[in-house]
This record gives C-alpha cells, sequence and structure tokens, in this order.
C-alpha cells in the first residue's frame, strides 16, 4: 500500500510533466504552422520588384520609302529605366526588349537607329583569324565600317525620333529615315 500511496502523490507530478510536454509540443506545432504561412505568402506575392512596368513594342524602319534590315533600334526611356533594344528584319520590322524581358519601359522614349555595313578592307568575306598576339603594325582593323543611313540617326539627342509606349495599346512605331548615307 505504501507503494501505491507514493505512486499516487507522484502523479500530479507525472501529469504536470506530461502537460508540460503537450504544451511545449502544442507551442513548436504552433510556430511550424506560422512559419510555414508566412513561407506560403512571401512565395506567393515574390521575393522583391520585379522592374519597371514593360509592353510590347516594336516597329518599322524605312529608309528613303524601302525597309531597312540589319538597323539596331534603341529606346532610351526618359524616367529612369532599362533600354530595349530591337533589330529589324528584311521587311524592316523589329520587336524590343530590355535585359531579357520582352517590350519597352511605359514611358516616353528618346530613340536612336544605327545601321552600319562592315567588309573586310582585303574583299575577302570570310572572318578575320583570331589571333593571341598581333604586330603592332597590324592593330588597324582588317574591317571597314560605314554608315548605311546618315550618321545623326545614332545618336539619340540628334536624331529628332521618339516614341511613347503605352501600357495599353499597340506601340507599333514607323520611323522613316531620309538622306544620303554617313551624313549629318
Amino acid at each position: 500500500m505504501i507503494d501505491g500511496t507514493r505512486a499516487l502523490l507522484r502523479l500530479p507530478q507525472a501529469l504536470e510533466l506530461e502537460s508540460s510536454i503537450s504544451v511545449n509540443a502544442e507551442v513548436t506545432l504552433m510556430r511550424i504552422r506560422q512559419a510555414a504561412c508566412l513561407v506560403a505568402v512571401i512565395l506567393m506575392t515574390g521575393c522583391g520588384d520585379r522592374g519597371p512596368a514593360m509592353a510590347p513594342a516594336g516597329g518599322t524602319v524605312l529608309y528613303n520609302g524601302q525597309p531597312l534590315a540589319n538597323a539596331d533600334v534603341v529606346f532610351i526611356p526618359e524616367d529612369k529605366g532599362p533600354s530595349s533594344i530591337g533589330q529589324t528584319a528584311a521587311d524592316g520590322k523589329f520587336s524590343l526588349s530590355a535585359n531579357g524581358r520582352p517590350g519597352a519601359m511605359v514611358s516616353k522614349h528618346q530613340v536612336s537607329i544605327q545601321a552600319i555595313e562592315r567588309r573586310r578592307r582585303d574583299g575577302k568575306s570570310e572572318p578575320a583569324p583570331i589571333q593571341e598576339t598581333v604586330p603592332e603594325s597590324e592593330l588597324k582593323s582588317p574591317y571597314i565600317s560605314r554608315s548605311l543611313i546618315p550618321a545623326n540617326y545614332a545618336n539619340q539627342f540628334e536624331s529628332g525620333l521618339s516614341a511613347e509606349v503605352k501600357q495599353s495599346g499597340e506601340n507599333q512605331f514607323t520611323f522613316e529615315l531620309t538622306g544620303p548615307p554617313g551624313a549629318k
């Protein structure tokens, strides 16, 4: 009987210990659930700024009334943000992208267009071989480059070209360039 009495006297202590373990387990479980909810909210909302608002944009470049192929078109936003770049196809059409994202920043832009012809000085069509060291006498480029359009179009401040990319709308622009090649 004495052993039974001692066991009964220890019962409240044992229950207290068991309940404190149970409460600790519940608190731990509750913290795990809170952490899981927090992670879910972060994943659903994203981890940061995805950059400026972008919209699909492109267009056509004509030079003296004809489509201009292989021209680089650059949209430079008036607001702080990335420039967008595109290259014209044979039909003069281009699509813009910035930092791997299609389109251009929603903003007013200054536009520059550059069309360069590059050919070898020696008349050969294959590319020049890559050399580890080049003698000083051969530092001159084996290529000749010339602008196929007036040079002012390559400068955003002198081109006179601009465009406004809007969040909604077509954002298709036509640039009609004129003048003799290479002239300002």
